[in-house]
């Protein structure tokens, strides 16, 4: 999902149960959540996934909506 002000995507991997952060002016990649092993897992600085489907953005561009 491309965030409102077009600078970065945000994507999910379902092979590596991670979300990554991709700077569209520079192409950087940055992990941004999970632990690349399947799993749930909901806290401050850890996260884990289980194979993420899809990404959502808010309007804001605050928060991204993860969907397993």
């Amino acid at each position: 999902a491309l965030t409102p002000d077009g600078e970065s995507a945000i994507l999910s991997c379902p092979e590596e149960n991670s979300i990554y952060k991709y700077d569209t002016s520079t192409g950087a990649v940055h992990i941004i959540a999970g632990l690349m092993e399947p799993g749930y897992l909901d806290a401050f600085y850890v996260s884990r996934f289980r194979f993420p489907q899809g990404v959502a953005v808010s309007p804001d561009g605050k928060w991204a909506l993860i969907a397993e």
